[in-house]
């Protein structure tokens, strides 16, 4: 989790713990056991969901797309790099890039 923090801020992200969503808010919540850990950066929602494998994220982000198959979801940007799943919830597509470019890091230096 520190590991993907420091990448992230190092790419201009400060990124302050979210402490005002609503629980039933679909970005904050539990999937396959696992909690996120929230951000609020640069005024977006940044959910970051670290699994113990590459496989536990594919079912993570499998059980996401079911709970929200139905539903209106806001703008955002789903990232998949090994076990980590994030959602960046913005439209903000600079924000974005370099956000990804900051993930892409984090790969590499594996």
């Amino acid at each position: 989790m520190e590991k993907v923090e420091t990448v992230i801020t190092e790419q201009g992200f400060e990124l302050d713990k979210e402490t005002d969503l609503p629980g039933e808010n679909v970005f904050i919540q539990e999937l396959n056991g696992i909690t996120p850990e929230v951000y609020n950066a640069k005024g977006h929602t940044l959910s970051l969901y670290v699994f113990s494998s590459t496989r536990d994220r594919e079912k993570g982000l499998q059980r996401f797309e079911e709970k929200t198959a139905k539903a209106e979801v806001v703008e955002h940007k789903a990232y998949e790099m090994n076990n980590i799943l994030v959602f960046y919830i913005s439209d903000d597509e600079n924000m974005q890039n370099r956000l990804f470019e900051a993930l892409q890091e984090l790969d590499a230096s594996k």
